[in-house]
């Protein structure tokens, strides 16, 4: 919509431009009427530019690092190359064998000590063991983005951090706070995992510094993305002025619809461009 309303704009002022070239009354008058549309033109060529670069994300593109590298990768050996689905029927009877730790009947809730947050996650019942880690580190990815966007008070810090799941299992989940048990139901042996969460002052003190380099790189996209608007207006501004000065506001009204269609498609650029930016 914003490319197509940018080509009719840029025929436009090709057709003000030849308009403007056949009263050519003196070198100078031509000049600045050139000179004036080529500055309504610039700010259209800007205006689509912005359009066209604005993709997700785009403001963000560098704040996040590779989880990979950030982190210590977890090789998870002899994966099942596929994975089965289990539904349980809730009114058969699951036996559960006895030996459970204390954290596990916490269930999701966070322990709010001053030394310590954590969150008890599950895997839920599979058929292999390789299933279960599979699934656990899921459950701890989604536990870890909670704790995130709770910590940091917002909703799209998780996503903007993108921590892997594989990676957040091996840095949070301590060797001795994982739990493997065989239950049994109705149609023969399940296997499931448990996993306690923990999340360090060291792992908190890592989300204020990466948080605050996402925040100064989102508001410098925000000002150059304002910044950029407002030159292409001006210049839209003074391009008719210096254009209707040439002609002697003899093309006045040709000028002003010119005009009037570069502005258009500014602000629509820019609105645009603003919806794929976070803002916060």
């Amino acid at each position: 919509m914003v490319m197509a309303i940018g080509l009719v704009a840029v025929v436009i002022l090709m057709k003000t431009m030849l308009s403007l070239w056949g009263q050519l009354e003196v070198v100078r008058r031509c000049s600045l009427a050139a000179c004036g549309a080529m500055q309504i033109a610039v700010g259209v060529t800007l205006a689509a530019a912005l359009a066209w670069t604005a993709v997700p994300g785009v403001a963000v593109a560098d704040s996040t690092v590779s989880a990979s590298a950030a982190l210590p990768a977890e090789a998870e050996a002899n994966q099942s190359p596929s994975t089965t689905v289990v539904s349980i029927d809730p009114a058969k009877a699951v036996i559960i064998p006895p030996g459970r730790p204390e954290w596990i009947a916490a269930g999701h809730e966070f322990d709010r000590r001053p030394d310590l947050d954590w969150a008890a996650v599950s895997s839920g019942p599979w058929k292999t063991r390789q299933e279960c880690e599979k699934e656990l580190a899921n459950s701890v990815k989604q536990a870890a983005d909670d704790y995130i966007n709770a910590y940091l008070h917002s909703k799209v810090a998780a996503r903007l951090l993108n921590y892997d799941g594989a990676a957040l299992k091996s840095r949070l989940v301590r060797p001795g706070d994982v739990y493997a048990e065989t239950i049994q139901v109705s149609f023969g042996p399940m296997e499931q995992v448990h996993a306690k969460v923990s999340f360090s002052d060291d792992f908190r003190q890592e989300l204020d510094r990466r948080w605050r380099d996402i925040k100064a790189k989102v508001r410098l996209g925000q000002a150059g993305l304002i910044g950029a608007v407002v030159l292409s207006l001006l210049s839209t501004v003074f391009g008719f002025f210096k254009a209707n000065t040439a002609t002697r506001g003899q093309r006045g009204s040709s000028l002003q619809f010119a005009a009037a269609a570069a502005i258009l498609v500014i602000v629509v650029a820019g609105v645009s461009a603003a919806r794929y930016l976070y803002w916060f």
